[in-house]
């Protein structure tokens, strides 16, 4: 489940990344990535943040014995 884990951050990463590109495209009025408007960086913006809360919603639905049932005494 840790893949899953560092695929949901990885996936909050970008959308963040993407989220500053918009914000220097938007200040600097220049193409960025060749996108001409906001919306497009928007809808990116929310299909890897919803991505990024299904893959950490995933992570702790764990079913396996190994890695939710540790016995530390």
């Amino acid at each position: 489940m840790k893949v899953v884990r560092y695929l949901a951050w990885a996936s909050v990463g970008i959308a963040a990344l993407i989220m500053v590109l918009a914000i220097i495209s938007y200040f600097t009025k220049h193409l960025l990535l060749n996108v001409g408007h906001g919306a497009t960086f928007l809808h990116a913006i929310n299909s890897f943040l919803l991505l990024g809360i299904a893959l950490f919603i995933a992570s702790k639905q764990c079913c396996c014995d190994k890695c939710c049932n540790k016995d530390e005494k």
